[in-house]
């Protein structure tokens, strides 16, 4: 690899990196929520509290489930689910007869933004399958093997 080579990788990194997605969600989700409280709690979230609202989903899990899924601590995790509580995307209860676990469930506006986070994500992925699919099975494996050599 030359120096003009590093430099084109490293830009074309940088330009799908996580801030550049969270810009493209903001746009995705702004396009598809007309709801004015929706609209601003955009600005006021990450994309990890995106990610455990779509986690949560539909269903009703604990906080430790929860916790299991996510690419970041327990620690992290639980302050990111109390700020969504602050917010009122999701609120905490407990079952009867375990009073110990505690249980998350998405509010209304909790559910539309976990639907437009996934919505995107498909959008993402045929976005991605679309883009390569000139490629050969060779060309993606080249492609992996380079990118898990730099990480």
């Amino acid at each position: 690899m030359n120096d003009m080579q590093y430099t084109e990788i490293y830009n074309l990194l940088k330009r799908i990196n996580r801030d550049t997605q969270i810009n493209r969600l903001s746009e995705f989700i702004g396009g598809r929520i007309n709801d004015n409280v929706l609209t601003h709690l955009q600005d006021r979230l990450t994309h990890n509290d995106l990610d455990i609202l779509s986690t949560i989903g539909k269903d009703e899990l604990t906080v430790s489930e929860v916790v299991d899924q996510m690419a970041i601590s327990q620690g992290g995790t639980s302050r990111r689910i109390n700020h969504l509580e602050r917010l009122d995307l999701l609120s905490k209860f407990h079952k009867a007869p375990n009073r110990k676990s505690v249980f998350l469930k998405l509010t209304t506006n909790g559910l539309i933004l976990a639907n437009a986070h996934n919505e995107l994500h498909q959008a993402l992925r045929q976005e991605a399958f679309e883009s390569v699919s000139d490629f050969s099975d060779q060309d993606i494996n080249t492609v992996i093997k380079f990118l898990k050599r730099l990480s």
